[in-house]
């Protein structure tokens, strides 16, 4: 494991992890790469996997998945904003003298913003701070319907970016707007799964939709339309199934209940 130019191990030389893992602190902007152990496999053991699956972040607005190897025994983790996450993998693990099989903890990670060293240091520390990514909520189980579309889960979702933008990214697809543009926001739920993982666009209202679950997202309405490689006369709104709808929706100007008749 590499944090910040440190390279150093984690479990023990046995490939089993404490339940107490090692714990780090990094600042916003800096990556986490992880070296997965690898085993022969194959029917003539020539072939490295592997030993265990590379870890997952608990919250990935923290700790975003950034890259993954080809063999997928490499990973890199960047560092979104401040807060706590933990890096966990399906793995044996020692607790209390005993080996237990289950969800190990890898590496405890703290993430904090940049020092202000002096007045440029601070604005771009102010900046970092300001800039919000909301990573999607991905059902797997839909990944004949996302994954045509190049969906990087982790990687891909909405940024409230430093310069006032709403920037949400899909696969091969992106929208981009100002946040002065956005009218409303509210959360949705309960959609159809056939119709709600994938690029989509409405034929009834031209609303698009970047889906990865049919369980939740955040419906984002625009004073003018936003275009997209299928509509360059725009979107009236966008429907994203991101984790975090309720901190996303809060972020964005809420719905406007309607006027009470006299």
């Amino acid at each position: 494991m590499r944090v910040d130019g440190q390279v150093f191990a984690v479990g023990s030389c046995a490939g089993l992890f404490g339940v107490q893992a090692k714990q780090v602190t990094v600042q916003v902007g800096q990556q986490i790469d992880v070296r997965m152990m690898e085993e022969p496999a194959g029917p003539s053991g020539n072939q490295l996997v592997p030993v265990f699956p590379l870890p997952r972040s608990s919250r990935p607005a923290v700790l975003a998945d950034s890259t993954v190897s080809q063999d997928r025994a490499s990973g890199t983790y960047q560092a979104m904003r401040p807060g706590h996450a933990v890096l966990t993998t399906r793995a044996w693990c020692l607790a209390g003298g005993g080996e237990i099989r289950g969800s190990c903890p890898v590496l405890d990670v703290t993430v904090v913003g940049m020092p202000p060293e002096n007045d440029q240091v601070k604005r771009q520390a102010k900046v970092r701070v300001m800039a919000e990514f909301f990573t999607y909520a991905v059902d797997r189980r839909l990944a004949p319907f996302w994954l045509p579309f190049g969906l990087h889960p982790g990687r891909d979702g909405v940024t409230l970016t430093d310069d006032g933008n709403f920037l949400a990214r899909f696969g091969f697809f992106r929208l981009e707007t100002p946040l002065a543009n956005i009218s409303e926001a509210h959360v949705t739920r309960d959609y159809r799964w056939w119709t709600s993982a994938g690029v989509r666009m409405s034929l009834a209202d031209q609303g698009l939709t970047f889906g990865t679950n049919s369980s939740a997202g955040v419906c984002v309405h625009f004073r003018e339309p936003v275009p997209s490689p299928l509509r360059r006369k725009g979107h009236p709104a966008l429907t994203v199934t991101v984790a975090d709808v309720n901190g996303l929706a809060a972020r964005l100007p809420p719905l406007t209940p309607p006027a009470s008749r006299p």
